[in-house]
């Protein structure tokens, strides 16, 4: 009741703030919509269309029956549960989510499994971090490649951590997904992804309106540029990564990833509305967002230090690279085969 309440004054709160500050509310529509246009749909949306058509026609239940060994051995899942990570990887916030979603629906994946494989299934897909914080944040392609493989590792980590366990790897009754012809499986892929763009930039234009409407307290509004940048991104991931650039080279990459490991409210937000709907509960996917905040932040952070060691500040793309490969292998080697530290950190 007490909750109930607080959002209900909370909501009251946000439409005065609509009402007292109209002209913030329109720059803040405004900049949602163009980030929306120029970074959001470019990045997103053609990889949705070509992920999803790949998935209709099969590939990803052929992947799975393939990768169903590796599951098995480093996360203790079904092979199905192979279709819903590589979606998330490829395609990005939110469509891992979509994918589990429907994996669990067809019956493939227990909800014990289902569960566990939430918390590192819903990632940043690569042309977001390639293109979006790559080239418009970092200003290097291969900065935004450093990035990528730093989410990588940190995902599969938080997967050994947290998606091991004692599931069934029973799967539930169903039958096996129809294969679509491409034209079909073109039209479906459309339409989902247009779907799926409709809901992510709508929650991004009302984020960006809360956020310009929280910049105009003059608390908020007196905190340095990249600490306001870094609250944005807690709340809104796009938001807030593309305003790190006044944190400097070092600051913007790991800033930008803790930021893409935790993933921000908005996509929390789109990811309960799927989960949810499937009657999946979120506590799997919130513990796995945060674990995968610290690994991100963690490995950043020894990148950085191990360069500006290196090269006296600057920073050397396949050190940072090298580094991190080298320093992930090493940590999933160690996870993979030694079943009684996993349990002894699991009982912490």
């Amino acid at each position: 009741m007490k909750s109930g309440k607080a959002a209900a004054g909370a909501v009251l709160l946000f439409l005065l703030a609509l009402a007292v500050r109209p002209e913030a509310a329109r720059i803040g529509a405004q900049e949602g919509l163009a980030l929306c246009a120029q970074v959001l749909i470019p990045a997103l949306f053609p990889f949705s269309v070509g992920a999803g058509i790949l998935i209709r026609m099969g590939a990803g239940s052929w992947a799975g029956h393939q990768l169903e060994p590796v599951m098995q051995r480093c996360f203790g899942l079904p092979g199905e549960a192979a279709v819903p990570l590589c979606v998330g990887f490829l395609g990005g916030y939110p469509l891992g989510a979509q994918a589990l979603a429907e994996v669990y629906r067809s019956g493939r994946l227990s909800k014990t499994d289902a569960v566990r494989l939430s918390a590192f299934c819903v990632n940043a897909g690569p042309g977001f971090i390639l293109g979006a914080v790559g080239l418009g944040v970092l200003r290097s392609p291969r900065l935004g490649a450093a990035l990528l493989v730093i989410h990588v590792c940190s995902a599969l980590l938080t997967g050994l951590l947290l998606g091991r366990g004692q599931g069934s790897l029973v799967r539930r009754s169903g039958s096996e997904p129809e294969c679509l012809p491409f034209g079909e499986a073109l039209l479906d892929a459309l339409s989902a992804s247009v779907s799926a763009m409709l809901r992510i930039c709508g929650t991004v234009v009302l984020f960006s309106v809360l956020i310009r409407l929280l910049q105009t307290v003059p608390l908020l509004a007196r905190l340095p540029d990249k600490v306001l940048a870094f609250f944005c991104g807690l709340l809104e991931l796009s938001c807030g990564v593309l305003r790190l650039s006044s944190a400097g080279p070092a600051g913007a990459f790991v800033f930008s990833a803790a930021l893409l490991g935790w993933g921000g409210l908005c996509v929390h937000l789109q990811t309960a509305q799927l989960l949810r709907a499937a009657g999946l509960p979120l506590r799997g996917y919130l513990s796995g967002k945060t674990v995968q905040a610290l690994f991100s932040t963690a490995l950043a952070s020894g990148c950085v230090l191990v360069s500006s060691l290196l090269r006296n500040g600057e920073t050397p793309v396949p050190a940072l690279i090298s580094g991190c490969a080298a320093g992930f292998l090493l940590v999933f080697i160690f996870f993979t085969f030694a079943e009684k530290p996993i349990g002894k950190i699991k009982n912490l």
